[in-house]
């Protein structure tokens, strides 16, 4: 995240790769935003998970699948 800032700080401001950058920049704030509030409520709302011997939060298929959406929407 560091390098986007810097990268948006660099490229100036009439450009349209500095909108893209700071869009992306949006973008993944509101992809991590997401995947820990939706963590946070799998895990909080279902307790059952603590009373296990190795206590470890299921998180499921769907939260797999934003992980993953997440991942392949930025390039590398």
């Amino acid at each position: 995240m560091s390098l986007l800032y810097s990268a948006i700080r660099i490229i100036p401001h009439a450009m349209t790769l500095h909108r893209v950058a700071y869009l992306c920049a949006i973008l993944f704030g509101c992809m991590w935003a997401t995947l820990v509030i939706q963590k946070a409520y799998i895990c909080g709302h279902d307790t059952a998970w603590e009373d296990t011997k190795k206590p470890q939060c299921y998180l499921g298929v769907p939260v797999g699948i934003l992980e993953l959406i997440s991942k392949c929407s930025i390039p590398p």
